[in-house]
C-alpha cells in the first residue's frame, strides 16, 4: 500500500471527521496520548479515550512496544484535523526522513562495534581484522555506510529546501537503507560469529533494528522504480 495513499476512510460530518479503518506496528501506540492517524487526504489527532478507538498492544522486531489501532466510527473534531493538499505526502515524507536518519545512527554504530571486535579477536596469534577475508568484508560495510550516509543527508538537505528532488532523493536514501543496510547487517554478524547473536552482547540489537527498517521501509524494487519515472 502506499503510505501516502491510506486506506483508512475519513469523511466530514458536521463539526467532525468520521475515521474508519486498522493502523498496524504504531510505533509506542500503547504508551501514547495522541496518535497522528492519516486517513483520506488528511492528518488527524486521535486520542485513545475516542468513542470507537481501540489500541492493541503488540511487540514490534526490536521488541519495542507497538500496537494495533482500529478506528470504527471514530469522530475528531475539525479543529484536530489537518486537511490541506498535500498534507499526507508531507508527513509521509518527514516520517520517512526521520527513519533514514535513524538508519545511518543504528548501522554506524553496528560498524563500529564490529571494527572493534575484529581488531581486539585474536585468531592464530594475531588480529582476524589482518586478515584478507576479514578486511575485505569490513571495508564493504563501510562503503555501505558511507552511500546511506550521504544518500540520507542529500535527501535531509533536499526536503529542508523544499526541492522538487526531495522526493527522489528520498527514494534513494529509503534504497540505499534498505538495500546497503542489509548486507551491514549480515556482514556485521558473520564477522563477528556466534558472538554476534548472543543477547548479552549488544550487536543483536542493531540486527533487530536493520530487519525492522527492512520490513518498515519495503521492496527496494518500488523506490528503483519510483527514481527510474
Amino acid at each position: 500500500a502506499d503510505p501516502a495513499a491510506p486506506q483508512t476512510t475519513a469523511r466530514l460530518d458536521g463539526d467532525a471527521w468520521v475515521l474508519d479503518g486498522e493502523k498496524v506496528a504504531v510505533p509506542w501506540g500503547p504508551l501514547a496520548d495522541v496518535i497522528v492517524v492519516s486517513a483520506g487526504g488528511g492528518l488527524f489527532a486521535v486520542t485513545p479515550d475516542l468513542a470507537g478507538v481501540t489500541v492493541q498492544p503488540a511487540v514490534g522486531t526490536t521488541t519495542e512496544p507497538q500496537a494495533v489501532l482500529a478506528l470504527r466510527g471514530v469522530r475528531v473534531p475539525t479543529d484536530d484535523a489537518m486537511t490541506a493538499p498535500g498534507a499526507v505526502q508531507w508527513a509521509y515524507e518527514q516520517a520517512l526522513a526521520a527513519v533514514c536518519a535513524t538508519a545511518v545512527g543504528v548501522f554506524e554504530k553496528a560498524v563500529q562495534i564490529t571494527a572493534g571486535y575484529i581488531t581486539e579477536r585474536q585468531q592464530f596469534n594475531r588480529p582476524i581484522a589482518t586478515f584478507q577475508g576479514a578486511t575485505l568484508k569490513a571495508a564493504d560495510t563501510y562503503i555501505d555506510l558511507q552511500a546511506i550516509t550521504v544518500a540520507t543527508w542529500s535527501a535531509l538537505w533536499k526536503l529542508s529546501e523544499c526541492s522538487e528532488q526531495a522526493a527522489d532523493a528520498l527514494a534513494i536514501a529509503k534504497f540505499w537503507v534498505s538495500d546497503g543496510g542489509q548486507r551491514i547487517a549480515y556482514a556485521c554478524q558473520h564477522l563477528h560469529g556466534g558472538i554476534g547473536v548472543d543477547t548479552d552482547y549488544p550487536l543483536h540489537r542493531y540486527f533487530l533494528w536493520a530487519k525492522e527498517l527492512d520490513v518498515m521501509l519495503g521492496s527496494t524494487s518500488a523506490q528503483l522504480l519510483r527514481v527510474a519515472v
